[in-house]
């Protein structure tokens, strides 16, 4: 099907919707284009086509915005330029840092213990302020601990702050409420991972845009049984399906309102965000993340994150040494 080199693929797509409620077989066609340039497959993988009207609505919904590559003027071309001419997602950061840190057995919360004579806090703080994508972030803690932040952080314009609620789905919630219309994407973080990575932050900003939900996390090491009462193997889990999940999770902002207003009406509680674009039966894809991006809990995991610390001052400066 020859479709205008110019043109917008986001634009294309709406055009093709329009014309569909005027002829049947074009629809037909572009449903036997995507099955053959894999285009399908790469935007919603291991889903089948949907009936019509559910199709339509997704297309509308996910909103591609890339351009045929220069010289072509056929569908099948995309399949291998569908990364490269994704648009930049303008993102909002909802940073966690309302938890108490009981178990790690100290009289301030673990975010704001230091590490490496840092805050914890500061840690993701920082690394998402300087990421290109980020316009704003919002912080969910209780504002008496800003006395913890260094002032020209807490200055920066991009940041905002939120009141943390009973449960993590209502802290989000409340970070969500500060979130601006012109945000593409909401990313959500937590404070106690100081150590996840920029290149991990933007592959899920990447997975997210595409797919309309991603999450980092990393295939389980251990084997993992499940008891029904807490005394007695019930059955052991394949573990070459199970993942360990990780923050950030990243979701179109419409999704994560939606998925709110369904668990809130059906009175759902939620232990991760993904979770909730999940309860609407929408996709979320695993963005491969890494075992170093631990979550502190325990005095222990403060004493392993300096140790990864220090192991990456000292790769970096081997690395400029021999360089």
């Amino acid at each position: 099907m020859p479709l205008s080199s110019s043109s917008s693929f986001c634009f294309l797509w709406r055009t093709t919707v329009f014309q569909k409620h005027k002829d049947g077989t074009l629809f037909k066609s572009i449903r036997y284009s995507c099955a053959h340039n894999q285009f399908w497959n790469f935007c919603f993988p291991y889903r089948p086509f949907h009936p019509t009207t559910q199709l339509l609505r997704r297309l509308w919904t996910v909103r591609y915005d890339f351009e045929l590559p220069s010289g072509s003027h056929n569908l099948k071309s995309l399949s291998c330029c569908l990364k490269d001419n994704v648009k930049e997602s303008n993102c909002s950061v909802i940073l966690l840092a309302g938890g108490s840190g009981k178990r790690m057995n100290s009289n301030i919360p673990k975010q704001y213990l230091l590490l490496h004579g840092k805050p914890v806090l500061e840690y993701s703080l920082e690394l998402f302020l300087s990421v290109k994508q980020v316009f704003q972030v919002i912080i969910v803690m209780d504002l008496h601990y800003k006395v913890f932040l260094r002032p020209h952080l807490i200055q920066d314009p991009r940041i905002e702050f939120a009141c943390p609620g009973k449960e993590r789905q209502d802290s989000v919630y409340n970070g969500l409420q500060k979130v601006k219309s012109s945000a593409d994407l909401v990313c959500i973080h937590d404070a106690a991972r100081p150590l996840v990575s920029r290149e991990i932050i933007e592959k899920c900003f990447s997975d997210a845009a595409v797919h309309g939900a991603a999450v980092v996390g990393v295939p389980s090491k251990s084997t993992i049984k499940e008891s029904v009462d807490g005394s007695f193997v019930y059955r052991t889990l394949d573990r070459t399906r199970l993942w360990e999940i990780q923050t950030p999770q990243v979701i179109r902002p419409e999704l994560l309102r939606r998925g709110f207003v369904k668990v809130n009406d059906e009175s759902v509680t939620v232990t991760d965000d993904v979770s909730i674009v999940e309860k609407l039966g929408e996709p979320v894809k695993l963005t491969l993340g890494e075992y170093s991006n631990i979550k502190l809990t325990t005095e222990e995991d403060l004493k392993v994150a300096e140790y990864i610390l220090l192991s990456r001052k000292t790769e970096t400066m081997e690395t400029a040494v021999n360089s």
